[in-house]
């Protein structure tokens, strides 16, 4: 089988991370696809919201969704959260072959990652369309990975969480469920 692992910071998560897992499903690219909530991400300089809260978040955004799981195996694993760890850990558990679906921006960064090089030999990279911005990859890197032509909603997480503060509408762009959470916690009404 063919596993797409999708990891994120997923703060919140939304219909550009759900439509992209989709798209890829519907392409028979991959069998199944695994969530993964980032615990503590390394390259990002803060998380806003506690990784319980992001992690309910993330299981109503995918919820009901055939093929796609999502997993709190970061939760309890070493910080910050380097994604080898992450995916060594998933290769005890199964024999499956292993896809790791990033963006195109952070293939652009892919060097910076922990032991990247380590990490290609376990995996194979889905690199998907996030916004329209070109982002300059090294070639070199993805010999033999797969590269998504999905389509692009120009959204993402710092966005949504900007416009919560300007106190704009965000239903559009988020589960309804998700936005309860949001409402619940009062999340995002600060900067």
């Amino acid at each position: 089988m063919k596993i797409g692992i999708m990891g994120g910071v997923f703060d919140p998560p939304h219909i550009g991370h759900t439509i992209s897992a989709q798209y890829i499903l519907n392409h028979s690219l991959i069998d199944k696809i695994l969530i993964i909530p980032c615990n503590i991400q390394p390259l990002k300089s803060r998380v806003l919201t506690k990784y319980d809260i992001r992690f309910e978040m993330t299981l109503k955004a995918f919820n009901g969704i055939d093929n796609i799981d999502v997993s709190d195996i970061e939760k309890n694993l070493e910080v910050p959260s380097y994604t080898i760890n992450t995916i060594k850990k998933i290769k005890d558990d199964c024999n499956d072959k292993l896809f790791f679906i990033i963006g195109r921006d952070e293939a652009g960064i892919i060097d910076k990652w922990h032991k990247f090089m380590e990490l290609r030999k376990l995996i194979k990279f889905v690199i998907i369309n996030k916004d329209t911005e070109n982002y300059k990859i090294n070639n070199e890197y993805f010999t033999e990975d797969i590269f998504i032509d999905n389509p692009v909603i120009n959204i993402s997480s710092s966005k949504i969480r900007k416009m919560i503060y300007d106190k704009k509408d965000i239903n559009e762009y988020v589960n309804p469920d998700v936005l309860k959470i949001i409402k619940r916690e009062n999340l995002y009404c600060e900067k």
